[in-house]
């Protein structure tokens, strides 16, 4: 061993040492009764992000390009921008970010190793999950739904598998020194990240897979024989050593590599197969008596089925409820749907949503719905909330588009009077005009249209001076600004004068 990775190798015992002394006495404690409860078995996580060594290429349908913040940062976390490079994605499908990997420290942690490696093939550690949600000249832009690990640019992307979760098994006893069952055996080759050293909820690669009938779901006993110090640099120095004797014994016998054969197997933990390749097979350490290291044997077992609530239970679909936000909108806004979702389970959920009329822009657990061209009258939104495992819930809210309000129409608001030949403004117009001046003030958007005529005995410019005082009193009188009051003169008969109501936007026929 290259003396770069005794170095690594000392400086990990150290640290995992300390950082697993209390777990492992209190394990201990329950051992020394002969029994053990395990608590929790593999998550979402364990299962999709442990990594896995192939000798079967994936199937690359391109790599990721880049972020929302290229080149300025390099790294993406979760419900980030993430552009992909490749061919044959869809919008609103799931896949699966992995990394092609190579131990940058070339540690080896016991002989062999290496090749043991390499005859299962090439490791790849799995980074998370996108979701497409457009493409855009040959750009796939997606939404980081599930991370491992952070994204980098060059990582690669696969289909999205679908595996189970397996459940913990019931309790059972755990024996120290288990006798060989006479079931597939096989040992521990690497660990995530290239751990040194393995613990509880440690994910851990194998030398046997498929080709040894190994399936996800087979729980193994992770095993240790003495033996196996002769193989191991830093544990060897001690063997055959004086110091492993008291100093007043007399010519005691001593240890030395021939006889540790003959020291009973120890069972120092247990593990289960998440996921199979050919060659290999990757899992979830469940129990850890003490430290474990890469090159520990492990043996299948068979275990009791899960007992209690855990057994009972069945799968059980997700639950949604969404809302709108405005209810009621003018034809041609919009309205944003926000859903709420839960798994009981526990599970990854991705979301759908569709209309009958408009159109939806969805974004995660939340859509926005343009009512533009949709006409008005209610319009049914529907939201489905679907996980990992296909199981689904739909729910719908309904928005209702109102019609647009009629178009502002002019109004007569009053007639003011006149005598023959005559054009003076009397008491009894200026009190209905008095009303007109009042409503004016109040509509400050308005204007009004005064229209004067004459008979046919008249002048017929006596029409127009009619109109002419009708606004000087306004204006004069009333303060009504002369710029929101225009005259006309009007066809037909009659010694008065009309004053038409104009509202905003409305046009004076």
């Amino acid at each position: 061993m290259q003396k770069k990775s005794l170095v690594l190798v000392v400086m990990a015992l150290a640290a995992f040492a300390l950082a697993q002394e209390t777990a492992v006495e209190q394990h201990a404690t329950t051992e020394v009764l002969g029994a053990k409860t395990l608590v929790q078995g593999p998550t979402y996580e364990d299962v999709y992000c442990a990594g896995y060594i192939t000798s079967q290429p994936p199937q690359i349908l391109g790599y990721v390009s880049g972020n929302w913040n290229t080149p300025n940062e390099a790294t993406t976390g979760t419900h980030r921008y993430v552009y992909l490079t490749g061919s044959s994605f869809e919008v609103g499908k799931e896949y699966e970010i992995i990394r092609h990997v190579k131990d940058p420290n070339h540690a080896r942690t016991y002989k062999g190793q290496a090749a043991a490696v390499r005859a299962a093939g090439q490791t790849y550690f799995e980074i998370g999950s996108v979701k497409v949600l457009e493409l855009r000249n040959g750009i796939a832009i997606t939404d980081s739904s599930f991370v491992c690990d952070a994204i980098h640019p060059g990582d690669i992307v696969v289909p999205m598998s679908q595996r189970e979760i397996p459940r913990n098994h019931g309790p059972m006893a755990f024996d120290r020194f288990a006798a060989p069952n006479g079931k597939t055996t096989g040992h521990i080759i690497q660990a995530k990240d290239y751990d040194l050293l393995v613990g509880a909820r440690s994910h851990v690669m194998l030398d046997i897979g498929a080709d040894k009938g190994v399936k996800p779901g087979d729980w193994f006993r992770i095993t240790r024989t003495y033996e196996s110090v002769r193989d191991n640099e830093v544990d060897r120095i001690s063997l055959g050593s004086r110091d492993m004797v008291d100093d007043t014994s007399v010519n005691p016998p001593r240890v030395t590599g021939a006889s540790l054969s003959a020291l009973p197997r120890r069972s120092v933990g247990e593990m289960v197969v998440t996921q199979v390749t050919p060659k290999s097979a990757t899992g979830t350490v469940i129990f850890a008596l003490e430290e474990m290291f890469l090159g520990d044997g492990v043996e299948m077992i068979d275990v009791p089925p899960p007992a209690g609530p855990e057994a009972a239970a069945a799968p059980q679909p997700p639950t949604i409820t969404c809302n709108a936000v405005p209810g009621n909108v003018r034809m041609g806004d919009t309205s944003n749907i926000t859903c709420d979702a839960n798994s009981p389970d526990n599970r990854p959920l991705s979301f759908a949503f569709s209309a009958d009329r408009g159109a939806v822009s969805p974004r995660e657990n939340m859509a926005v719905l343009s009512t533009r061209d949709a006409g008005a009258g209610p319009i049914t939104v529907n939201a489905t909330a679907t996980d990992d495992r296909n199981m689904s819930a739909s729910t719908a809210v309904t928005v209702n588009v109102e019609a647009p309000p009629a178009a502002p129409q002019p109004s007569l608001a009053g007639e003011a009077m006149f005598k023959n030949n005559g054009a003076y403004v009397d008491n009894r117009a200026k009190a209905m005009l008095d009303g007109i001046a009042l409503r004016l003030n109040q509509e400050r958007d308005a204007r009004a249209v005064v229209v004067g005529f004459a008979d046919a005995n008249e002048a017929p410019a006596l029409a127009m001076k009619r109109a002419a005082n009708v606004k000087a009193y306004l204006v004069t009188t009333k303060g009504i600004d002369q710029s929101r009051i225009e005259t006309r003169a009007g066809s037909g008969g009659g010694k008065k004068a009309e004053v038409w109501i104009v509202p905003n936007g409305a046009t004076m026929p």
